[in-house]
């Protein structure tokens, strides 16, 4: 696999986990991020099957600036408030699923032009809105103005 390293920006990087690695369906989800720069938190699921849904930013949660070595939680208590949950759920037909959250974080503010809002998270555009789409945006931002982690976990009925 090839790896981005130059231009890269060693004071601007991201921490990023879960609150768990494995997950039982139905249980909750809860996402911490730490960027050392301040900085645009976008948050996306990458499924199994390589869909993808944008989490961060979404219609109630549009703030997405984060400054630095402050900790974004999502979802957090206004989140709960309003009715946003982040739960894990096993696709139709299987027993177990591995999936990832991809944590993006810009230097700038950004709009991913390639989703658009469905319901309370946004969903790529195509028949399948599969990974490529989102890789296609990502790479024409210079690695210097951004900072990437990705989180898997697993889920088990």
């Amino acid at each position: 696999m090839l790896e981005e390293t130059n231009g890269t920006d060693a004071s601007f990087a991201i921490d990023a986990a879960l609150n768990s690695f494995n997950y039982k369906d139905g249980d909750e989800m809860i996402l911490s991020v730490t960027p050392s720069s301040d900085c645009f938190i976008a948050v996306f699921e990458i499924m199994e099957d390589n869909r993808v849904l944008r989490l961060i930013p979404n219609s109630f949660k549009n703030n997405n600036f984060v400054e630095a070595f402050e900790t974004f939680t999502f979802p957090d208590e206004t989140d709960r408030q309003k009715g946003i949950s982040l739960n894990a759920h096993v696709p139709k037909g299987k027993n177990t699923s591995s999936e990832i959250l991809y944590v993006l974080a810009l230097q700038h503010p950004f709009n991913i032009n390639s989703a658009i809002q469905q319901g309370i998270f946004g969903l790529y555009k195509g028949q399948t809105a599969f990974i490529n789409n989102l890789i296609k945006e990502v790479v024409t931002i210079p690695i210097n103005e951004r900072a990437e982690k990705m989180v898997q976990y697993k889920i088990s009925k």
